[in-house]
C-alpha cells in the first residue's frame, strides 16, 4: 500500500522558509502521518542548518578552500590543453618514413627470430661436444680397465 501524499502550499511554504508551523498545517498534521512524517524530516535539517550556523569556522578554512580549487583549475587547464594539443597533432609521415618504421618493426622480430637460432644451435652443439667428450672418457676409462679388451670383451654403450 502506498501512503497518502498532500499537496498543501502551506506545507511547501513552511519547508522553505523554516520557522513555527501555522495553526491550519498544525491541525492537519494530527490526522496525516504522510506530511507528519515530511514536516519531521525538515525539522531535522533545519536544526542541522542552525547547529552549523552557530558553531565557528576552523582558522583559515576559507584560504585552504580556494587554494584547493585553484590547484584543480590549474590542473584541469593543464590536463585539457594537453589533450587538446594531442588530439589536434597529427604525425603528417611521408611514404618514405613510414616504409622506415614498417621496416624497423619488421627488422626487430627478425632479430629476435634469428637470436632465438643462434641459441638453440648453441646448445645443440653443446650437447653434441659433451656427448664427444664424455665418449673420449668413457674410452680412456675403458682402455684403463681392460686394456687389452679380453676380460670384458668389446665396449658397448647401450
Amino acid at each position: 500500500m502506498s501512503k497518502p501524499t498532500c499537496n498543501r502550499a502551506d506545507l511547501a511554504e513552511w519547508s522553505t522558509r523554516g520557522g513555527p508551523l501555522p495553526l491550519r498545517l498544525a491541525a492537519h498534521l494530527r490526522e496525516c502521518p504522510a506530511c507528519a512524517e515530511r514536516v519531521r524530516r525538515v525539522s531535522e535539517v533545519h536544526a542541522g542548518l542552525m547547529l552549523l550556523k552557530t558553531q565557528t569556522a576552523p582558522p583559515a578554512l576559507t584560504a585552504r578552500a580556494n587554494a584547493r580549487a585553484l590547484r584543480f583549475l590549474r590542473r584541469a587547464a593543464r590536463a585539457s590543453r594537453a589533450a587538446d594539443r594531442l588530439l589536434r597533432m597529427q604525425p603528417g609521415l611521408n611514404r618514405w618514413q613510414r616504409a622506415q618504421i614498417h621496416v624497423a618493426r619488421y627488422s626487430l622480430g627478425a632479430a629476435a627470430a634469428l637470436l632465438l637460432l643462434v641459441i638453440r644451435a648453441g646448445t645443440i652443439m653443446g650437447i653434441e661436444k659433451t656427448r664427444a667428450l664424455g665418449e673420449q672418457f668413457v674410452d680412456a676409462q675403458w682402455r684403463h680397465i681392460d686394456p687389452d679388451g679380453k676380460s670384458f670383451g668389446p665396449r658397448r654403450l647401450t
